[in-house]
């Protein structure tokens, strides 16, 4: 196991002067300040490097050669940004004509006044483990569906063949009927059958005839093409979550006698990416999906679409399927966490004691934001399918356009 360290940037830039004055009661005028001139110094963006890896002597000279190598890998990269120089304003005054003040460029929290709240970091998502287990979980799971994917399941289609005939039929009919309307001008005719109705009816046909059919000859074509030999591949899949969370933590002091309230706010997203490396057969049967019957069974069961689309039921049972004529060489599986946290300044008031500073008494500055960013690249070495594969719920606007548009024909 090889660990390694690594750190760059973070130094300081250039020197920022915010000018310092104070008040001369006798003559009226703001003068140097000398002895309390504020300087601050811009910081750089600093990234932190950690890695833990596997070294293989002969690495490339072995892959040539036909070996398998699959290790594990760790490694944490986190960039730091510092606030940035804002133009700052700090006045005071009273009635005896006292007062001091401090205007310019600055650097917030440089001077080890009103040290900067922490960024959030992973430990503000409580869910953040749940989450990079279910995407763990789902990608395997997705990859393992994969594994022998036939061009087409035979039984699927021979059983779906009249149905998705019939579509095609509808949908043809529907649209010839428009152009010979369009071509005499029937515009009442082309009203009525281009009402939403009608226009639901031809898009459900399109969308569950018209497509299928055409990658099911499409799938054939390549199927016939199939010969019988060994393959090896890489099975894929895939998988991605995020959160938020924000908060503000008030009285952070920029300066002396100065208060400002930092937003902060996280966004943790992690994603995983599985992949098996298989030797598959592929003989007289396995294009057709002859011995994928698991699936094609699922396939037939009325309405089991309509579960699909809200969850992952057809890839679990494709998952766990047995594989014939598949020899497994190797899996992984790559989980990236990436929490990127930005903290921003609100206004900047006084908190100098009003009743001295009596006739002046306020603070601005220009807005300011610093953060950091932390990614965690994992890579899991013989991941396997769980007994309990998660359970992947989801919608889009394709599928809620279809479930009402089904809805609205069961109703009425």
């Amino acid at each position: 196991m090889r660990i390694r360290d690594r750190t760059s940037g973070g130094g300081l830039g250039p020197t920022q002067f915010c000018r310092a004055e104070t008040r001369n009661p006798s003559t009226n005028q703001w003068d140097d300040w000398t002895v309390a001139h504020r300087f601050s110094n811009e910081v750089e963006e600093q990234t932190i490097e950690h890695c833990e890896d596997t070294v293989i002597p002969d690495f490339h000279r072995r892959i040539a050669a036909g070996e398998i190598i699959n290790n594990p890998m760790f490694k944490t990269t986190v960039f730091v940004k510092s606030p940035n120089v804002v133009n700052f304003d700090h006045t005071v005054q009273n009635t005896n004509g006292n007062g001091f003040r401090f205007r310019g460029p600055y650097v917030p929290f440089s001077d080890g006044v009103g040290f900067p709240p922490a960024c959030l970091d992973r430990n503000a998502f409580p869910d953040a483990d749940e989450m990079k287990s279910d995407a763990l979980n789902l990608a395997v799971t997705k990859a393992h569906a994969h594994i022998d994917e036939s061009e087409m399941l035979l039984l699927t289609s021979a059983y779906e063949a009249e149905k998705t005939v019939g579509f095609m039929v509808d949908t043809l009919g529907a649209l010839y009927r428009l152009a010979k309307n369009a071509r005499k001008g029937n515009f009442s005719a082309i009203a009525k059958g281009a009402s939403p109705a009608q226009l639901a009816e031809i898009w459900m046909n399109f969308r569950y005839g018209a497509r299928p059919l055409y990658y099911d000859v499409q799938n054939a074509m390549a199927a016939l093409e199939k010969k019988r030999a060994e393959i090896r591949k890489v099975y894929r899949g895939w998988s991605e979550d995020s959160a938020s969370v924000s908060d503000v933590i008030p009285g952070c002091g920029m300066h002396y006698e100065t208060d400002v309230s930092i937003s902060r706010k996280a966004t943790y997203t992690v994603s995983a990416r599985a992949g098996v490396l298989c030797d598959v057969r592929i003989d007289g049967l396995s294009p057709y999906g002859i011995t994928k019957i698991p699936e094609s069974i699922w396939e037939i069961i009325p309405f089991s679409f309509v579960i699909d689309w809200f969850c992952n039921v057809g890839d679990i049972i494709a998952a766990l399927s047995p594989k014939a004529g598949v020899q497994q060489r190797a899996s992984w599986v790559t989980v990236k966490e990436e929490i990127t946290a930005t903290n921003s300044s609100g206004s900047v008031t006084s908190t100098a004691p009003s009743e001295i500073w009596d006739v002046v008494n306020y603070s601005q500055s220009s807005m300011f934001t610093y953060g950091r960013r932390e990614i965690i690249l994992e890579r899991i070495k013989d991941p396997h399918v769980s007994a309990w594969p998660t359970v992947d719920f989801r919608l889009d606007a394709f599928k809620l356009t279809d479930l009402g548009i089904m809805l609205r024909q069961l109703l009425f």
